[in-house]
């Protein structure tokens, strides 16, 4: 039998945004065998038995490849009469970095030994949840999306009413490609500071999961601000940078109050509270909600090499939910180029290829309207990063390389020679232009002076060597894998274009009096990720890559330097001209950079190396890409 083929798409009346509904599960159970739950919902969900939480976390999808859990439910029925109860969270919102705006909506199906024990329907009954603030749209952050406001005081007096069908939502249904989160065991939390309606609370590390708290409110209500944050540089939790308002907030009822949010991750090392009433905290911290997953064993010689290993695999792993993320704190968004670094230390530090697979297949989901991938995944925001979509090519081609498995690549073969047409179209001669003349394309390259971009710009006309030479890169790693599959006439097409891309770069971008590439056709911008880009593309020469690995290694180089999440195609390109030479350069450059944030106190990698003092105070202190000594210690012990 199909997946929800006698079940319904419903919601209650009320199809605002940021709305809570609940619904409630009831079917009779008479055998001794099995039973499963099979749910979609717009936005999330989360079944309750009784207070207990039985299952948690619909996946980040798309309204036209939605995707199902199936849930055991065996270990909470009864012989008997069943009631369990779900609550979904509509979000609604029209731009968030992990969430495509759909119709609000929830269906379901419970299943034993083959026989339907219930399906959603006109005769499921639902009400509004009165506990949640709803319609309150509070943003965290433009990218994360919403917060949200709980009050304990409210009994819920709605009567349970029948569903409403919602007709308008599609029926393509997908299982989960990848295992559901797990809600782990509670961390301790350390109170640092007290006074009158104030608490700071340090839970001794980077942690990403469900608010949760247990208090005693001595009064009739109390109103408490949880803001939570990476750092306390200011003396506590900064909570509103710019337009981010880092913060949740729960009003207690009086007597005992316990409250785990199922919905909103959040992340951070702090917690400070401000109330205004008589509370005694029994436990207020971030459950860990974390991703399942098989660490590979990997020990090193040396003290700080370890830790930074250590850390380094911790911050990889808090960067990983639904999907790959970007940071846990401020966006929690699937990046191609982040999530590149990440599959790449991934290859050596887990077990198994299926997180990175899963990843792949939502990427490939995108219907961005040009051939160019969204700028994150899913996501319906008119913005892209050109070159971001030539990364999606290099980590697909790695991705078959490492795995061994070209089903993605021959699935979707027609959206990679999309992308592949896109660029190639854009030559006039031997090298491409930027994409320019609308403020959807961010000719963003990395988080240095001259390559960051003019985001929300339409940009002028010009040739960048560093989108030039990640095209004849992009080319050829994905050029074997399109011979694999039989398409050798677009392989060889790869292969040709790549070989006049590195002609043209070398005729356009290199200044024979320095020695090195410019960044740009004009001006006199040198970077050490163009020229590392232009050494891995083969547009350097040997003797010509050489010289240019000494000048980039010069302590006293005044070339725009890489950033953390672009240092990997500089040791990558030192490694390409000579990995005997290089090896301990990139060990202790590594040692140099990881042990300044140790010493500051780090338990994940940054952002950048400014740490949270970057992008007016919203520098992440937690990023996936920066976790690339895992890549790099395990591929020069090879060495």
């Amino acid at each position: 039998m199909r997946e929800f083929s006698k079940s319904e798409w419903i919601w209650i009346k009320d199809n605002k945004a940021d709305t809570y509904a609940e619904f409630l599960l009831e079917f009779e159970y008479k055998k001794n065998s099995s039973v499963k739950l099979r749910i979609a919902a717009d936005s999330d969900y989360a079944v309750y038995d009784g207070d207990e939480l039985i299952a948690f976390g619909q996946y980040h999808d798309y309204p036209h490849y939605k995707v199902y859990d199936t849930i055991d439910l065996t270990r909470n029925v009864r012989q008997g009469h069943n009631v369990l109860k779900m609550l979904v969270w509509y979000y609604g919102i029209d731009y968030a970095s992990t969430y495509c705006k759909d119709s609000p909506g929830v269906i379901f199906e419970v299943e034993c030994d083959g026989d339907l024990l219930q399906t959603s329907g006109k005769e499921t009954l639902c009400r509004k949840n009165v506990n949640y603030r709803n319609g309150y749209l509070k943003k965290i952050t433009s990218q994360l999306g919403l917060s949200f406001q709980y009050d304990a005081t409210r009994d819920n007096i709605l009567k349970f009413l029948p569903a409403e069908i919602n007709s308008d939502k599609g029926r393509n249904f997908y299982p989960r490609p990848v295992k559901k989160l797990e809600l782990l065991p509670r961390e301790p939390s350390k109170l640092l500071k007290t006074g009158v309606g104030y608490l700071l609370l340090d839970l001794g590390r980077e942690v990403c999961g469900f608010l949760d708290l247990e208090l005693e409110c001595f009064d009739d209500s109390c109103e408490i601000l949880i803001a939570y944050g990476e750092h306390i540089t200011d003396g506590g939790v900064r909570r509103k940078i710019g337009e981010r308002d880092f913060s949740v907030e729960y009003k207690a009822k009086k007597g005992k109050n316990t409250y785990l949010n199922p919905f909103r991750r959040i992340s951070g090392r702090y917690l400070e509270l401000r109330f205004n009433g008589k509370i005694e905290i029994g436990y207020i911290g971030i459950r860990p909600v974390m991703y399942p997953i098989e660490i590979k064993p990997f020990e090193l010689k040396d003290c700080l090499s370890q830790q930074i290993y250590d850390v380094s695999l911790w911050t990889l792993r808090l960067c990983m939910h639904e999907h790959y993320e970007d940071c846990p704190w401020r966006e929690q968004a699937l990046y191609t180029l982040d999530s590149r670094n990440q599959m790449l230390c991934g290859y050596y530090a887990f077990q198994g290829f299926e997180f990175q697979r899963g990843n792949l297949l939502l990427i490939c989901q995108d219907k961005s309207i040009d051939g160019l991938l969204s700028i994150c995944f899913p996501c319906d925001a008119n913005l892209v990063i050109p070159s971001f979509s030539l990364y999606f090519l290099i980590q697909m081609s790695e991705y078959a390389e490492y795995s061994g498995d070209y089903s993605l690549i021959e699935e979707y073969r027609e959206k990679l020679f999309k992308i592949v047409d896109v660029f190639t179209s854009k030559s006039e001669g031997d090298v491409i232009d930027n994409f320019y003349g609308s403020s959807r394309y961010w000719n963003f390259y990395e988080w240095q002076p001259g390559l960051e971009g003019h985001i929300g710009e339409a940009e002028q006309k010009r040739k960048d060597l560093i989108l030039n030479a990640v095209l004849s890169y992009a080319l050829q790693k994905i050029a074997p894998c399109f011979k694999r599959i039989g398409e050798v006439e677009k392989s060889e097409f790869c292969e040709r274009f790549s070989l006049m891309l590195n002609v043209g770069i070398n005729r356009t971008f290199y200044d024979s009096k320095k020695g090195l590439y410019k960044s740009f056709e004009d001006g006199e911008h040198f970077s050490v990720l163009a020229n590392s880009m232009a050494i891995l593309c083969g547009s350097a020469e040997p003797t010509c890559a050489r010289r240019i690995c000494e000048k980039l290694t010069e302590a006293s180089s005044d070339l725009v330097p890489a950033s953390l999440s672009m240092i990997g195609f500089f040791y990558d390109a030192l490694l390409k001209v000579d990995q005997g030479k290089y090896r301990n350069y990139i060990l202790d450059d590594i040692l140099a950079k990881y042990k300044i944030m140790l010493d500051a106190g780090a338990t994940t990698f940054w952002e950048t190396c400014a740490g949270e003092a970057d992008f007016g105070g919203a520098g992440s202190l937690c990023h996936g890409w920066s976790a690339m000594p895992v890549y790099y210690f395990h591929l020069l012990s090879e060495y």
